[in-house]
């Protein structure tokens, strides 16, 4: 049934407006002072609106939000270089060049809105430590410990800029503790607490009525242990169905292409039935695009955001524990781990430099059982009766 009303909402602080246009749906917005529209090539239907609101407009919004950060990065602000607008100036546009491109674009936005806002208009040298602490506890109230403590590294290093160039000559960040995370287990790269979904709550995601892609992404994901990023970015060519390999050798953020976190990264990977039954399902829906996981518009993905948001209400709706997407990594790790698969082989699977990695994040899921544990003990006494 097509719709004709116009429907306004709002994605991450932009404002869109959906129309119905030549009874495809279209999307209305300002962007530099001007109105744009821009067609979905959607038919102006219900079912393609929600797919509108839910899918097309979070990424679209998350892609001009990097155009505008990196426009206005793009232009050292002249500014006095003793406050903190014209240390971070100049500290952004040098820091631009020691960092991939995302990692600068998500860096910047934080400034913006948890660092300026604060201490707009200070001369750096008049910050205290009190004023860093209570900063800091702001944001606790907010943000989880492991957010905060990136938040605090971006301000911490604008102050380091500063004393290198003697414009201060103390960091005031010194004199006040980083947030402690308690009790949890985390891993070397992500900072994310470990805390994977039980083979149930996957059998439940998977059993779901649903005809998206969403299941083949949660089970390949569940037996792969690959990266979000990793997935989004994978081609079919990179897939071998007869030797059962999957190439691993690249990553998307913020719909840009690049080399995976570290060098390990790039691996080939065993192919086990589950990714195999994952990968067949999909090859049904694109065998006939480069990308292996699209969008409903048939567009590869700007980033794995939309598909964590997604994931996340269908959690809300099957009464399991919310957790993000990086959590099946997690999962395929911990089952592999707790089934007894050699840990070579599973380090080389996550893309780890070497086992000690994997044994620092998953070392409380090595569990043997006592059978087998009494047969070692009973090897090694032997063995000592001999010497």
């Amino acid at each position: 049934m097509k719709v004709g009303t116009n429907t306004y909402v709002t994605v991450l602080g932009i404002k869109f407006t959906i129309k119905n246009k030549h009874s495809k749906w279209h999307i209305a917005f300002n962007i530099d002072s001007k109105r744009k529209n821009r067609s979905t090539r959607l038919e102006a239907t219900k079912k393609n609106l929600i797919i509108v609101k839910n899918e097309i407009l979070p990424q679209f919004a998350q892609e001009l939000i990097a155009l505008k950060s990196s426009t206005q990065s793009s232009v050292i602000v002249e500014s006095d270089a003793s406050t903190l607008e014209g240390v971070a100036d100049i500290h952004f546009s040098l820091h631009k060049e020691n960092v991939r491109s995302h990692v600068y674009t998500r860096q910047l936005s934080n400034y913006n809105r948890l660092i300026l806002p604060y201490f707009k208009g200070r001369q750096l040298n008049s910050i205290k430590p009190m004023e860093i602490e209570s900063w800091q506890n702001r944001l606790l109230t907010k943000y989880k410990v492991l957010s905060v403590r990136k938040y605090r590294s971006i301000f911490y290093s604008i102050f380091t800029r500063a004393i290198q160039n003697e414009l201060v000559v103390k960091n005031p960040f010194d004199s006040v503790p980083s947030p402690k995370v308690k009790n949890q287990f985390f891993t070397y790269s992500e900072n994310e607490t470990v805390n994977p979904f039980t083979q149930a709550e996957i059998d439940t995601l998977l059993n779901a009525d649903d005809d998206t892609y969403i299941p083949n992404f949660v089970k390949l994901m569940a037996n792969t242990g690959m990266r979000p990023g990793e997935v989004i970015a994978l081609t079919w060519d990179k897939i071998n169905f007869k030797n059962r390999t999957i190439t691993i050798d690249k990553t998307t953020v913020n719909g840009v292409d690049g080399l995976p976190k570290t060098i390990s990264s790039v691996r080939c990977i065993d192919m086990i039935d589950g990714a195999y039954d994952a990968l067949q399902a999909q090859y049904k829906l694109t065998k006939e695009y480069t990308h292996i996981f699209l969008n409903s518009s048939k567009k590869r993905f700007y980033s794995h955001d939309i598909i964590n948001l997604l994931l996340k209400k269908r959690l809300e709706k099957l009464g399991i524990e919310v957790r993000s997407l990086y959590q099946l990594r997690h999962s395929f790790a911990s089952r592999m781990i707790k089934n007894g698969i050699d840990i070579t082989w599973v380090s080389k699977t996550l893309g780890h430099k070497d086992t000690s990695i994997t044994l620092q994040v998953y070392t409380h899921y090595l569990i043997e059982d006592e059978k087998t544990r009494m047969m070692n003990l009973d090897k090694i006494n032997q063995q000592l009766l001999k010497m």
